[in-house]
């Protein structure tokens, strides 16, 4: 039987401005969390800029630090509704690193923070938001600009026609259904597999395309019947559906939910290049996100 998970019990808000905390306690309150963190990286290479009015670097970074730590805290207390929350503000050559960095420090199991979209050519590059998912070793929260819904329906996306997927399954199944019994939504399970048509050529002469299709669907649901039933999961509505993983998953996930998805991290050029399925959906999708790793 499935029991509850602890996933949400120590969140790190990671405020890149000082304007997201409105939108990110509110949604970390819902999540139940025991210890409450927040903090802002500041680029390092702010101290190497010359000034007219402050001689030296090091007077430049005393600044800005005792300037932004004093409006994160007024944000952080101006909007905590008695919550209970440490603040910290730390200067760091990578933004993402020195998030990851005080999220270990703290033992954080959940960094929360406001997303922030790449350009369109952004998949040439390797935004922070990216680059967070990718080497975060606790599940990160990548909050959009709107509010949660009062019962926000929770969508895990499983990969379950690939054997080897099946840990990652687990991982973002436990994590659906314990954001789902926190916030009181509905549990959703998409699953997508490959556009048949592409080899209908091949195949033609043994079966028929609705056929195929039809014992590919019942394959699926008997694998994901299987593991939520080892899992004690019955509660559910299952989406099986066919096409592109990042397309079919953000056209089904509602306005106001929230999307589960495993994310496997990725190195050289194939990571710079082309990323993968939890970064496409990032792209494309309006939801919240939550990427397990």
């Amino acid at each position: 039987m499935l029991t509850a998970m602890s996933n949400f019990d120590n969140i790190l808000l990671a405020i890149e401005q000082v304007q997201e905390a409105p939108l990110l306690l509110p949604k970390a309150s819902r999540l139940g969390a025991r210890k409450l963190h927040a903090v802002r990286v500041i680029y390092e290479g702010l101290a190497d800029l010359p000034s007219r009015h402050i001689d030296h670097a090091a007077e430049l970074k005393s600044y800005v630090l005792q300037a932004e730590t004093g409006a994160l805290e007024e944000a952080i207390t101006a909007h905590s509704s008695g919550m209970d929350i440490e603040t910290a503000t730390v200067w760091h050559r990578s933004i993402w690193q020195g998030v990851l960095h005080t999220a270990e420090s703290i033992d954080a199991s959940l960094i929360a923070k406001q997303v922030h979209r790449p350009h369109a050519s952004g998949y040439l590059g390797t935004p922070d938001d990216w680059n967070l998912i990718r080497h975060s070793r606790v599940p990160v929260l990548l909050s959009q600009l709107q509010d949660w819904s009062a019962q926000p329906a929770v969508y895990a996306a499983l990969d379950v026609y690939d054997d080897a997927h099946a840990a990652m399954n687990r991982r973002v199944l436990e994590s659906a259904w314990d954001l789902t019994r926190r916030l009181g939504g509905q549990l959703h399970i998409v699953s997508v597999f490959p556009v048949l048509s592409n080899w209908m050529d091949q195949i033609t002469t043994v079966m028929s395309y609705q056929h195929l299709k039809r014992e590919i669907e019942q394959e699926i649901s008997t694998a994901v019947a299987r593991l939520t039933g080892a899992m004690g999961l019955r509660d559910y509505r299952l989406h099986v559906l066919e096409g592109l993983a990042d397309v079919e998953i953000t056209r089904t996930v509602d306005a106001g939910s929230v999307l589960v998805i495993g994310c496997k991290a990725r190195t050289g050029v194939s990571g710079y290049l082309i990323g993968n399925t939890a970064e496409k959906v990032l792209h494309r999708a309006e939801v919240d996100i939550l990427a397990i790793p």
